[in-house]
């Protein structure tokens, strides 16, 4: 089955939908999303705005970019290291 990839504001539509009453099986037909998507998003997302979320997911985003960044100097030291052949 392909995934489908919802937009912010997608989801937040589902969710305030769902928050207002429309029950699980109306919005699993409306827009084809699973049925235990819907509550891990509102257990996720719950509450939050668009403007909330979007914020969200661009710490994510830059979370990820620093990890990766923290992992470069640490190939980087560790190569330091080996080619001063001392060990630290």
């Amino acid at each position: 089955m392909k995934r489908n990839k919802f937009s912010e504001t997608q989801l937040v539509k589902i969710l305030e939908k769902f928050e207002n009453g429309k029950s699980v099986d109306d919005l699993y037909r409306e827009h084809n999303v699973g049925r235990s998507t819907i509550y891990l998003w509102r257990n996720k997302y719950g509450g939050m705005g668009k403007p909330l979320l979007k914020k969200l997911k661009g710490l994510k985003k830059e979370n990820t970019r620093l990890k990766k960044i923290v992992a470069q100097q640490v190939l980087d030291l560790d190569s330091m290291k080996d080619l001063l052949g001392k060990d630290w």
